[in-house]
This record gives C-alpha cells, structure tokens and sequence, in this order.
C-alpha cells in the first residue's frame, strides 16, 4: 500500500484533514528512515498503524457525537420559559459565581469532578434540584439552591451522588441559559445592522 492508497483510506473516516496529513507525513518519515527491508517492514507497519488508527477514529468519533448529542439534546430539552427565568437569575445576582453555603469535604470534592465527567458522558440526574426564592424557604437538611443569594444550600450530611448530579445538571442549564440569551442577543444585533 503505497501514500495514495493509505490517503484514500484515510479519506473515508471522517477525522480533521490536520490529523491526516500528520498520520500520511509520519509514514513518509518513517519509510524514508532505514534500509530497504526496513522499508517494507515500516511501510506494513505504518499501514496496519493508521488501518488501526482509522478504526479506533472510526467507533470513538461517533460515540463522542453521541455524547455530545444527548449532553446537547439535554440542555435543548429546557423549556424557553425556563431559560429565560435562568438567565433572569444569573443576570440579576450580585455575585459572579455560585456559592456554596458549606465547604465540599475531600470526598465530596474528589467525586464532583468524577461526576462531572460521568454527567459530561450521559450520565444524568434522576430529578432536578429544588430551587426556592429565599433562605428563610429551604428546607433544613435538604439540597436546595436560593435564588436570591445564588448559594446551593448545602445538607451537614455528606451529598449522596444523586445530589451531586443536580447540582452539576443546574450549573450546566444556568450557564446554557447564558449563553443561548447571549447568542439571540447577538443575533439580534446582527439582523439590526443588516437591515439599516
């Protein structure tokens, strides 16, 4: 199999033309590195690495648009009414981040960013958190988030991974309610200057 023929192969997975071009100019180097017997033994090597490369690109490429779709379908999923209360939120809050009204204990710490990860691959909470308008609202011993501080109320107990998962699942609305708001508004913007 010569470049053309690994080229063509290479063609028929969708990966980035950069990482194609890098995968075609390694075998060049590494055919031109070496003896002639070296050359045909790097060059069945080189091909069976990018057929391998090209296999492992084309099962993993879409399993992460998979990913990245449910995450995606997700967020689409938020009624508009709710969006635009989110944003209304985040945009009215005095402070710049949310606050926790305790401190994450170490485990707690280490299984957030584990759960982010999880929740980032589908992995998804069984309910939603409960939001509630003042301090004097929520629940003792209960998750909950107050709107008027931007604080997650936080139970003594340590959070159960359920819990965790709602939190991390509003942090992801709130920020997907900023950013949709932002990009209508600069729509918007857009479709006023096109038509002066």
């Amino acid at each position: 199999m010569d470049g053309f023929q690994v080229k063509e192969v290479m063609d028929q997975v969708h990966i980035p033309s950069e990482m194609q071009e890098e995968i075609i100019e390694n075998l060049h180097k590494r055919m031109e590195q070496g003896n002639q017997n070296r050359k045909r033994w790097n060059l069945r090597n080189m091909t069976a690495a990018a057929v391998f490369v090209l296999v492992v690109s084309a099962v993993s490429f879409p399993a992460l648009a998979f990913v990245a779709n449910t995450l995606k379908a997700r967020m689409e999923s938020v009624s508009k009414e709710e969006l635009e209360d989110l944003n209304d939120m985040v945009q009215s809050q005095q402070v710049l981040a949310d606050g926790f009204s305790r401190e994450y204990s170490a485990k707690e710490k280490e299984r957030s960013k584990e759960l982010w990860k999880a929740y980032e691959n589908g992995t998804f909470p069984e309910n939603v958190i409960s939001v509630v308008e003042h301090e004097d609202a929520a629940v003792p011993g209960t998750l909950c988030y107050i709107r008027a501080t931007g604080t997650f109320n936080l139970p003594a107990q340590e959070l159960t991974d359920e819990e965790l998962l709602e939190i991390i699942d509003f942090q992801h609305k709130m920020s997907y309610a900023v950013m949709e708001n932002t990009k209508l508004r600069q729509e918007e913007s857009w479709a006023d200057q096109t038509d002066e």
